[in-house]
């Protein structure tokens, strides 16, 4: 019996210059469903596929920023070793 974990999605973190016309590209043009919005991140989300854009300017880090203030998604996930 395996016992590596499963990796079930993921969650890519893309740069934006502007999140407003981001996420109207997302949802216009590519026919994303908006999850939140705020002045410097946001999420989009279109089937299993969830993205979310961080505002990048020229004094950005070269890291987006931590996501951790926001809650997207109710779903179960499991820590790397496997358990709950």
């Amino acid at each position: 019996m395996s016992t590596h974990t499963v990796l079930r999605a993921t969650i890519p973190k893309q740069a934006a210059l502007n999140i407003a016309n981001a996420v109207s590209f997302y949802v216009q043009r590519l026919g994303f469903t908006e999850l939140f919005q705020a002045e410097d991140y946001a999420g989009v989300r279109r089937d299993a596929v969830e993205i979310h854009l961080w505002l990048m300017t020229k004094t950005s880090p070269k890291e987006p920023p931590a996501a951790s203030r926001w809650k997207t998604s109710s779903r179960s996930t499991q820590n790397i070793s496997g358990k709950r």
